[in-house]
Order: C-alpha cells, then structure tokens, then sequence
C-alpha cells in the first residue's frame, strides 16, 4: 500500500504561465482549423511557432521575401483570434542548413544577416498583441562547443532587438541542441527579460524508438533500463544516436529525470532567472501507456519547478500515408488527401490537464515506492486536482490517499486512464472518510481526483504572496 498524504497549505509556487506546443516544421502550410484545435482541445496559453529564415530572405542576396512574411503575420491573427500567446522562434538561420553546419557560427556575413533579419522581424511584429517572446534561434550548436560565439551573437542580438522592443521577453537557448547539462556554459546577459531554455528528449532511445530511419528498431520502456547500445562495425551512426550515449547503462525513472536538469536548477536559482523548456516528448510507437506515464513525470518536474514549457510537434500537415499511424511526438495529423484531422485523444486529454489547470502547485512528497506517481494543484476557487499513476506495467498498486482539514464525509470525483482507454474515464464517485480515500491502480494507469473546497471554517492555510 503507497501512502500518500496532500496538505493544501503546503504550496511550492504557482502554475507557470506558458503551457502548450511547438508548431512547425510541417511539410504543407498550417490551416487556421488545427490553432482551432490546439485552443478548443487543450485550452493552451501558448504555442511555439517555428519558422526558417529562408520563409523570409535568401542567403546571398539580402531581400525579404513578402509571402514569408504574410505566413507569420496570418499565424498570429490566428492566436490572437483565439486567444494564444505565441513565440517566435527562428528554428534554423541563414547560414545554417542542420547540424555539422558551420557558418553562422565562422563567417561574420551570416552573423549579420543573422542581427539584421531580427530586427526585421521585431520591427513588422513588436506590436501585434499575440507576440510574447522572440526566440533569437532553436538549438544552437556551435562546433566544438565554442560557448563564447554563441554568448557573443545572442548578446549582440538582444542589443539590436531592445533598440527596438524593450518590452517582450527574448528566449536563449543552451548550446550543443540546447541540452540542459551546457547552461553552466552560458554567460548572463544584464537585460531582465531573458528567459533561459533548455530541451529534454532523455531517455533518448525510449523517445524516439521505432523511427523508420532507424537501424535500431527495438522496444523500450518507460520507466526502464536503456542498454548500452554499439553501432555495428563500419556502420554509420544513425539519426538518432545523439541522443543515446547520455542515456545508456541505466534504469530511468522519475528521479533520473529531475537529476537530467540539475544544472538549470543551478543557473535558475544562481541568477534567479525564468527557465523555458521549449521541446520534450515521446513517440506514438512507443509501448501503450508508457508515454502518459512519462509525460505525466515530465510536465509535473516543469510544473513544480516553475518552468514553462511547450511539447514538441504537436501537429503536422502531410500527405504522406506514413503519418497516418505515426504521430511521431505529437497530438494530431492533419491528413490531406482525406481532408480530415487524425487524433491522439490519449495525449491530447493527458495535455488539457495540465494546460486547463491553474492555480498552486502543491508541494508533495514522492510515494516511496517508485512506481507510484504524484502531483497536485489547488485551484483558484480552492478545489483540489490530483493526479496519481501506477507506472508499473505488470502489477497494480493500493493506494491510501490522505487529504487534511476535510470533512468527515467528503465527494471525490474520480477519473482514470488505463491500457486501451483513449483518454480519462469517468468513473462513479467516491466517498472521502475522514480525510481518506483508498484507490486500487491496475498497471499502467493514471487517476485525477478532483476535491471542491470544503468549507472555511475546516481548513487554514498560509497566505501566498
């Protein structure tokens, strides 16, 4: 029996304020229906929109390109239409075509270019109400983690947008494919408005296993031991083994996840600083239920530390028959030659959980046994939403939840999600007796209590500022 007990004047700060998902990347156009979607589904109070300087001006000759520009300005109206904030990330720059790419990071001409196409962008942009953070470039990665390049451009390039914008915040990205272990590399800029991010796809070969380019086509689990992987002889390493070696040779859980980031907790509470993860996820090949656990894990590491987050490719438009059963990290596909939008309603339900609910997140102590998930919230009207899983894929759990200042008898709404289910169930409600409430958990399954407020007079708890 996992022993958990909730004391809601145990508060470890606020719900962070930009919780949604990346756009971009799609191979055909977004349409205005799929930002429809993101809103209607998820109630998300951002969305990240990826664009390439390409969409918007040509490496050798400096002229903006107008229908680039347009496409931005129509993402935008779209947000503001209904009611998103967005972020403009230049996911790739001039001079800079993937990874092994060096010239943005060498050649002084693409520097420019690099300053200049900011300033474009903040001068058609700065006022439009939807913007809430320029992203001056996703996952940079100098070679030969060259920290001082990259330190130099971003100061250089917040310094010509806050000649123009001194108001919205500018997102910086750590180097190497913004890992979190290179934020000891980052120098702090003096502007206030920074805000510091960092990418997460650890355990990578749990993230992104069965991926078609993949030579390894393996099964793996969350949580779950990763094996140390070689590629055989002569054979080149494929797409994803950047994300292996981190990962191999041990049991992955929880707790491995909260040590992945000690170095931005490091850099937060150095410099006390706001911290953004601006892409995690998993695969839809990965092994049923297996991602709710993880991500359940994930967002409730970034909730409670305060950082704002967004999951990554969280929709594609495509014509390609492959993505019709792959969703690779995320939540719809938008499938052309049928005119119609598929659904991942297991993620989608897990992600309006956790976008919807506002208010304090609880501080909860971790159940002893590792299987046994845990994260609270109580909400602006003083209800309480808990959210519990049994991350065990064979055997159930018992759980004895223990909630204080209750009444003697107490109405528990109670909602779980379970191998085969396609999003949370509603289940019948349950009785709350002197503060306890006894749950069972079949394997691989999430449960959301929800508690109204009792009355007044039977709780206290200390003012928040």
């Amino acid at each position: 029996m996992a022993n958990i007990t909730i004391d809601r004047s145990k508060v470890r700060g606020p719900v962070p304020t930009l919780r949604g998902t990346y756009v971009g990347d799609s191979p055909e156009p977004i349409r205005e229906e799929i930002i429809a979607c993101l809103k209607e589904d998820l109630g998300l109070t951002c969305i990240r929109n990826g664009f390439h300087a390409r969409l918007l001006s040509d490496e050798q000759e400096e002229v903006y390109h107008e229908d680039g520009f347009h496409r931005l300005q129509q993402m935008l109206d779209w947000c503001e239409k209904y009611d998103v904030h967005c972020i403009m990330d230049l996911h790739n720059a001039l001079g800079r075509r993937g990874g092994g790419d060096s010239r943005l990071w060498r050649q002084s001409y693409f520097q420019d270019r690099f300053v200049r196409l900011w300033e474009e962008i903040v001068r058609r942009f700065q006022d439009h109400p939807s913007v809430v953070a320029w992203e001056i470039i996703n996952e940079p990665e100098p070679p030969d983690q060259d920290f001082e390049v990259w330190n130099r451009l971003y100061q250089r390039t917040v310094e010509a947008i806050r000649a123009l914008d001194p108001h919205h915040a500018i997102i910086v990205d750590s180097i190497g494919y913004a890992k979190p272990q290179n934020f000891s590399g980052l120098a702090k800029s003096g502007d206030d408005k920074i805000v510091y991010s960092f990418h997460n796809y650890q355990p990578g070969p749990y993230h992104c296993q069965k991926r078609r380019q993949l030579t390894d086509q393996s099964t793996y689990y969350y949580p779950g031991f990763i094996p140390h992987r070689q590629p055989a002889e002569g054979q080149a390493l494929d797409f994803d083994m950047v994300h292996y070696e981190p990962s191999e040779g041990k049991v992955w859980n929880r707790q491995n996840l909260i040590e992945e980031f000690k170095e931005v907790y490091a850099f937060r509470d150095r410099y006390r600083t706001p911290i953004f993860c601006g892409e995690f996820g998993c695969v839809s090949d990965v092994p049923e239920m297996t991602d709710a656990v993880y991500l359940m894990d994930e967002i409730s590491i970034f909730q409670e530390q305060g950082f704002h987050w967004t999951l990554y490719n969280t929709l594609y438009r495509t014509s390609e028959a492959y993505w019709r059963t792959h969703f690779d990290c995320g939540l719809y596909i938008d499938y052309t030659p049928e005119d119609r939008i598929l659904r991942f309603e297991r993620k989608i339900d897990l992600m309006s959980f956790f976008c919807r609910t506002e208010g304090l997140v609880l501080e909860v102590n971790q159940p002893q046994d590792a299987m046994v998930g845990l994260y609270a919230v109580r909400r602006p009207d003083e209800s309480l939403a808990i959210l519990m899983s049994n991350k065990d894929r064979v055997d159930s759990r018992d759980v004895s939840l223990n909630i204080k200042a209750l009444p003697p008898r107490w109405a528990a709404a109670l909602r779980t999600m379970g191998v085969g289910d396609p999003g949370f169930v509603v289940q019948s409600d349950r009785r709350v007796k002197n503060g306890a409430l006894d749950l069972h958990l079949p394997p691989l399954t999430l449960a959301l209590v929800a508690l109204a407020a009792p009355p007044k007079t039977t709780w206290q708890f200390e003012r928040v500022a």
